[in-house]
């Protein structure tokens, strides 16, 4: 229903009994404003849902992902992290050891909203996963750091476990390597350049390049022993589908 202030007469005193007439149209339609305020967009409403399914669920470290997007963003050169570009992470120590961590799509998340059966279903993958965690921890001898992922493949609900010997980045970590390789060097302005100013500053690009090349190397390193991560994410669909279908026939 459309909200309105209405045209209406006012009589303004002037003294010695005179008054004049005042008219004021003020008619106005809020309800488009309102329409816009109370307007949520699907990303509001996928956080917000997120962030409720994480409540149910206090011992488990949740990062929010989007997988499509980082895809199509990776295939033309530009690096994108989590969704909307944050993690929102919810708990702390992602993939340390004796943490249970998932990481979710945001595609099984909008499809969480819409479809209860499917909510049911990823629940019950969320909280088997919590159970058997610790074993996953020692699959692979060396590479104790681990964290279940939870996509959507047509529909389908589509579970694996990354593995690694270092603990994954922190979203301040990778945003600061994203950073890094991304730095451009100081130009100087030629018209102003002096000799002292020219000395200058080539000794600050060359400590500016020493910093940057140490810094790389330091992410490197970390890097060279996270790059296995995604090779040894191994889906065990197979295994979970049997997993519920035991479930499921036990609650009949």
């Amino acid at each position: 229903m459309a909200m309105k202030i209405s045209t209406f007469n006012s009589q303004i005193l002037l003294g010695d009994n005179n008054t004049t007439n005042v008219e004021r149209n003020t008619s106005v339609d809020f309800s488009n404003e309102i329409s816009k305020i109370n307007e949520k967009s699907e990303a509001d409403l996928n956080i917000e849902y997120y962030h409720s399914l994480c409540k149910e669920y206090p011992g488990i470290t949740f990062r929010l992902e989007d997988i499509q997007t980082a895809l199509k963003l990776n295939e033309s050169g530009k690096e994108y992290i989590g969704y909307n570009g944050s993690m929102h992470q919810v708990g702390s120590n992602f993939g340390a050891i004796g943490q249970c961590s998932i990481e979710i799509d945001v595609a099984v998340i909008e499809k969480m909203r819409n479809d209860p059966k499917y909510e049911q279903s990823v629940k019950w993958h969320i909280q088997f996963s919590k159970e058997k965690f610790g074993e996953y921890q020692t699959e692979i001898p060396g590479e104790p750091f681990t964290f279940v992922c939870i996509e959507d493949s047509n529909g389908k609900i589509q579970t694996s476990r990354g593995h690694s010997s270092v603990q994954p980045s922190t979203e301040e970590e990778i945003k600061k390597k994203m950073s890094v390789r991304n730095d451009k060097m100081p130009q100087l302005d030629s018209d102003k350049i002096t000799d002292d100013l020219t000395d200058s500053y080539l000794r600050m690009i060359e400590e500016s390049e020493q910093k940057r090349k140490k810094l790389l190397e330091e992410i490197d390193n970390k890097e060279t022993k996270e790059e296995n991560i995604s090779r040894k994410l191994r889906s065990y669909q197979d295994f979970y589908d049997d997993q519920e279908a035991k479930h499921i026939r036990s609650m009949k």
